[in-house]
């Protein structure tokens, strides 16, 4: 069983709204709460990169939440005003203990 005190960071997952603007677009801003839970957030690499001139970063991140159903790639967790990106959803299909979100830092 997971120690709930290895859980040391609030955290909110979101899911896009679906929203469109007027040219039927998709409004990259617009999403809904799905869950506030805690976690645990391990920062696991940064990479920079130039691309179209500009020095760009890029931060990896393994965000781990207690077992919990519905949570997909196309959602975000926001914690301490950063957004990640979940990339990858693991869950801990044996013992049903947690799941792990493979994320990248967008903000």
């Amino acid at each position: 069983m997971s120690d709930i005190g290895e859980y040391d960071c609030l955290v909110a997952i979101r899911k896009p709204a679906g929203a469109v603007n007027a040219w039927n677009e998709p409004v990259p801003e617009a999403w809904l709460p799905v869950a506030t839970t805690w976690a645990s957030i391990r920062h696991l690499s940064g990479v920079e990169s130039i691309r179209a001139d500009a020095v760009t970063s890029t931060v990896r991140a393994s965000i781990r939440i207690s077992y919990r159903k519905g949570i997909v790639a196309s959602m975000q967790v926001l914690h301490d005003g950063m957004v990640y990106k979940i990339n990858a959803v693991v869950p801990d299909k044996i013992n049903k203990e947690h799941v792990d979100l493979v994320c990248e830092v967008i903000s």
